[in-house]
């Protein structure tokens, strides 16, 4: 295993064409025709692991030998030039035999298809027109091979639709292997109007470009897999159909979308549909694959995938509130795992869609990110975590200072406050696409926890600039404007005798602005937010000794910059906070505030 490991590895950094042409690189090919390599290697290797593949074992001893097997069809496919034609020719039938009935796992038919490309090239080789041949050969065989797909699917549909039983594992390898061929001569930049661009005709390689279009009963018979039910056949009951033929199912439409942009417009309901179910319905493997699948095609279609970035975004935050649901079957090394998996994806995916530029900080999306950070899953909470304080706060170093205060109202779900629909706005174009917060309830602790994550990566200057928002929009805020805030820090007016229902929301209300307002508190009183907290006790005595040298370093320069700093802090809260905190402790005292606390 670790010798094929390190060709694999060897084939793959040497087999580069760019690097190849460098002075000096390593040319994988040039290197195996100088020596002593036995070509015929190759394809006798992969026959003996094929025969250990099927023979009994531990489950541990099949897997590696599968990963051996996948690293010598990957080897095959780049060193395919140098099999002898005899050996190329029987490996080749071989291969189409194992694809055409299914007895590759999935693991292997990516790899097997890739190898059998380059053996159809070297087959191709002693003929004149060596490119036509080799799309034709290739066009041959990913149509038989397609054929084949479809009869195994069509049988399986009646089948199950009858409801007798059948082979789950031969589904599954036949709608993985459609979703295979389809890529067979896919480029990412390719026009997918189906005429080769210059680009592709000018290729060296021969293949590129190539495109196979499944028939329209094959896409039809995929498409029925995608459902929770497979249709009844004869008046007989619905059968559920397998979770994972459904995850299948749809990762194949996705990479058919791929290459057919209307038929990835008349599927992107259904993906988002799939995205978009209740609670106790959502399955995790499918769901993840549907948002992979959804991460893929808004690279290819931004504009037509970009609508649905607020389903896309609820995935951060997928079943955290929902019990997991019975009998799922999850594709994966650990079926038990819940859908803290899609909100890893989600966590993925969306921010490497961020630092693309393929979609942009929309409406309540940052805060999305930060619910992230606090996940009861240690794994999604770290991983969110790095990744907004990573990346995504390099690409916009004002993430966090831009969207602090926002934070205070949208985490608390202060919805009637200005501040938060300025937030959900934010972004939006007039175009009512926005990224929402609903569903998503914080404990104080959580919130508390993002705040000190937020103020950990700003500035002093930008910690001084949160204090004076703070104090400007939502202390001085809370006492000037006629708003749920003013109402919070009040007796709620006797007079008034509201509703059963009508009080119970305004109770609802008034409790939110409540937490904005301990909040606020917090987050003032916090060691986080204190201006200069690095500033050592000798700092006067090294800026003196540094007068006397060479001058000042650079660590005492930001220690006389800290305590500058300070000192302007100091003043600020002086002239501007404690004054605004009088006024606001005379009105708690006099309506006996809860608030009166946290002041």
């Amino acid at each position: 295993c670790g010798a094929w490991c390190l060709l694999d590895a060897l084939t793959d950094c040497g087999g580069q064409k760019k690097a190849a042409q460098q002075q000096g690189s390593f040319s994988a090919s040039k290197a195996f025709k100088s020596s002593s390599f036995d070509s015929e290697f190759l394809a006798s290797s992969w026959e003996k692991l094929h025969e250990m593949t099927r023979g009994e074992g531990s489950t541990q001893s099949l897997s590696s030998t599968i990963i051996t097997s996948r690293q010598c069809l990957q080897v095959m496919s780049r060193l395919g030039s140098m099999v002898g034609p005899s050996a190329a020719n029987r490996s080749a039938s071989n291969l189409k035999r194992l694809l055409s009935s299914f007895d590759l796992s999935p693991d292997l038919v990516g790899s097997a298809i890739s190898a059998l490309i380059a053996l159809s090239k070297r087959l191709c080789d002693d003929k004149d027109s060596a490119q036509n041949d080799v799309s034709r050969m290739c066009s041959t065989w990913v149509t038989e091979l397609y054929t084949s797909c479809e009869a195994r699917l069509e049988s399986f549909v009646k089948t199950a639709g009858q409801g007798c039983t059948y082979e789950i594992s031969q589904i599954e390898r036949s709608i993985f292997t459609v979703g295979e061929l389809s890529l067979v001569g896919f480029a990412t930049d390719e026009d997918t109007s189906g005429v080769k661009s210059k680009k592709e005709e000018s290729s060296e390689d021969p293949v590129r470009g190539l495109r196979v279009r499944p028939s329209s009963r094959l896409i039809n018979l995929i498409q029925l897999i995608l459902p929770s039910q497979l249709p009844p056949v004869d008046g007989a009951t619905p059968v559920p159909t397998p979770q994972t033929a459904r995850a299948l199912a749809f990762v194949t439409i996705g990479k058919l979308c791929l290459r057919d942009e209307a038929l990835a417009k008349e599927c992107l309901n259904i993906f988002a549909r799939e995205l978009n179910q209740e609670s106790n319905m959502i399955d995790p493997s499918v769901q993840s694959n549907v948002l992979l699948v959804l991460g893929d095609l808004c690279i290819k279609y931004t504009n037509l995938v970009d609508k649905f970035l607020p389903i896309m975004a609820s995935c951060l935050q997928s079943g955290c509130n929902a019990p997991l649901p019975r009998n799922v079957s999850i594709m994966g090394p650990d079926p038990t795992q819940d859908s803290s998996i899609v909100r890893k994806h989600a966590v993925l995916l969306l921010s490497s869609l961020v630092l693309q530029d393929y979609i942009k900080w929309r409406g309540l999306l940052v805060h999305r990110f930060l619910a992230a950070c606090v996940d009861d899953d240690i794994e999604v909470s770290h991983l969110a975590e790095t990744t907004l304080c990573g990346p995504l706060l390099s690409k916009q170093p004002n993430l966090f200072f831009n969207n602090f205060v926002e934070a205070i109202f949208v985490l608390n779900d202060c919805t009637a406050h200005k501040i938060y629909a300025a937030a959900q706005a934010n972004g939006e174009s007039g175009s009512g696409i926005a990224v929402n917060f609903e569903g998503i309830c914080l404990s104080k602790k959580q919130r508390m926890r993002i705040y000190r994550i937020m103020l950990s990566h700003m500035s002093d200057e930008e910690k001084i600039g949160i204090t004076a928002r703070l104090a400007k929009e939502v202390l001085a805020g809370a006492l000037e404007s006629d708003s749920d805030l003013r109402w919070a820090i009040e007796s709620p007016p006797q007079s008034e005798t509201p509703a059963r229902g009508a009080g119970m929301e305004e109770d609802k209300r008034r409790e939110k602005a409540l937490n904005v307002m301990s909040d606020c508190f917090a987050v003032l009183t916090s060691p986080s937010a204190r201006v200069g907290r690095s500033t050592g006790t000798n700092d006067a005595d090294d800026v003196e000794d540094a007068a006397v040298t060479n001058g000042p370093s650079t660590a005492q320069l930001s220690a006389v910059r800290g305590r500058l700093l300070s000192k302007i802090s100091r003043k600020h809260m002086i002239d501007n906070v404690i004054p605004t905190l009088c006024r606001m402790k005379t009105i708690l005292e006099k309506s006996r505030s809860p608030l009166l606390k946290a002041l």
